[in-house]
């Protein structure tokens, strides 16, 4: 089977954002459903600015899908924009402040151009609905193999969780984290992030915060161990550096791994009769790393 790969197209206030996905095998089931709640819990959180409340994002497949599963050609998925004004001068004129935190001013000295409307289109923050429609249906994939994902907002600035996810008890934290309107699974560490939220609005700034991924049911061997920008950790590292504002990337224990020996930081390898003999009753069962062997 080829690689599943994926590039997005588009911009912040052009007709909407694709994606096109390479590698999905002929067969599978897509869940629609599903599909558009990613969507829309992209576009939810507090503080939010007023963009989200013009979008309803939904996904629309265009190729390589029919009859609710995908033919094995390449997946192209629209994300329409509502807000749909990029050739309007009035709505979008020449933008001649960069701002600070992004790319404006940076991409105005690549094109030698004194208009920073075309790089911010494109590097947009919207840019990421085509990139939440492609995770979407690749967790679709993934899900064939018993392999989960959950995520979650740790906190920000003073406001941190200590919730630990695992195996038996991130159903009950994904449940907590979709009620929460910050999407962290504590009621009081969310109730101080609001707070600093809150705040930064009154100064008009921005605070800072951590997300953390979990993925349960992960087999071994997945990436390369011959070539570097192959290597499972790298190309994690690389797709989540790559979301805009992104300014760090921990696999595992992470940087707190340099104040520890090795023997504290090694996962374990141990054998475990019980998975093998469900194994040999049940060929469906993919191997898994040990419990607390998890990509945060």
């Amino acid at each position: 089977m080829p690689t599943l790969s994926y590039t997005t197209a588009g911009e912040s206030h052009g007709p909407g954002l694709l994606a096109w996905i390479d590698g999905l095998p002929q067969g599978l089931e897509l869940d629609l459903e599903f599909i558009d709640n990613e969507l829309l819990r992209r576009q939810g959180g507090y503080g939010r600015g007023g963009r989200q409340k013009i979008e309803t994002d939904r996904a629309e497949i265009i190729t390589g899908f029919r009859r609710g599963h995908a033919t094995g050609s390449p997946l192209v998925v629209r994300v329409a924009n509502k807000d749909d004004r990029l050739d309007d001068l009035e709505k979008t004129p020449p933008v001649h402040r960069p701002r600070p935190g992004h790319a404006d001013l940076a991409g105005s000295v690549k094109w030698l151009t004194t208009d920073c409307r075309e790089t911010l289109e494109r590097a947009s923050a919207r840019e990421t609905a085509a990139r939440v429609a492609a995770g979407a249906i690749a967790r679709c994939f993934l899900r064939e193999f018993g392999i989960e994902v959950f995520g979650f907002v740790r906190g920000g600035m003073d406001a941190m969780s200590e919730v630990a996810p695992d195996e038996n008890n991130w159903r009950e934290l994904l449940a907590l984290r979709d009620a929460s309107d910050v999407y962290v699974p504590d009621d009081a560490v969310g109730e101080r992030l609001r707070a600093a939220i809150r705040q930064a609005k009154v100064d008009k700034d921005t605070v800072g915060g951590l997300v953390e991924a979990h993925v349960f049911g992960c087999p071994i061997g997945l990436g390369s161990c011959m070539h570097w920008d192959q290597k499972l950790d790298s190309r994690i590292a690389g797709a989540v550096m790559g979301i805009q504002a992104f300014k760090g990337v921990e696999i595992g224990m992470g940087c707190e791994c340099a104040r520890l020996n090795g023997s504290q930081v090694h996962d374990p390898i141990a054998y475990d009769a019980a998975l093998k003999r469900r194994r040999h009753l049940d060929s469906s069962v993919p191997p898994t790393t040990p419990a607390d062997s998890r990509a945060a």
